[in-house]
């Protein structure tokens, strides 16, 4: 279960889980905007929308 999420200065993204003890990174590849919804104790989704052009 996530406990907190950062975003890099590169774009990748880290999500802090604690219950497993681990930091999960997720590397983004080329630019792109990274969009994140949540709502308090309902979880979080995040999509990544790759760059045009």
């Amino acid at each position: 279960m996530p406990q907190g999420i950062a975003l890099g200065s590169r774009g990748n993204i880290y999500v802090a889980d604690t219950v497993n003890n681990r930091v999960q990174v997720f590397r983004t590849p080329e630019p792109s905007s990274i969009i994140g919804l949540g709502i308090l104790g309902g979880g979080l989704v995040v999509r990544r929308l790759a760059k045009r052009g």
